[in-house]
């Protein structure tokens, strides 16, 4: 008991030094574990912008390709066009297109090529 009566200073100056030790642990931790944190939110933003540029570099290669069959669809529309012959169409045609007319109600009294079906 007198140990303690008389060493009652140095035993709280320790605890006191334990107490600011153990605070001081926690602050440092926690920051450690604020800056994994800090990290690896880092690198999802990475990791997703690197995603985005891949998906904008294949979406940018998919439109340069699209445009091209666009162009190809266009060329072989205008090819087959010009292979058509200026000949008027056949009796048949003719018959067809009246029919089609009269069904969807128009008047093909005034049309010369209607006038005889």
């Amino acid at each position: 008991m007198t140990f303690l009566l008389t060493n009652w200073r140095m035993l709280a100056a320790a605890v006191l030094a334990c107490l600011l030790c153990a605070t001081l642990g926690y602050c440092e931790g926690r920051r450690a574990g604020m800056a994994a944190a800090d990290v690896a939110i880092q690198r999802a933003n990475v990791k997703a912008l690197e995603r985005n540029a891949a998906a904008s570099e294949k979406a940018s290669a998919e439109r340069v390709s699209d445009a091209e069959e666009v162009i190809q669809i266009k060329k072989e529309l205008e090819d087959a066009v010009a292979q058509i012959p200026d000949s008027v169409p056949d009796a048949h045609a003719v018959a067809l297109g009246c029919e089609r007319l009269r069904r969807a109600g128009r008047d093909t009294s005034s049309i010369p090529a209607c006038s005889g079906h």
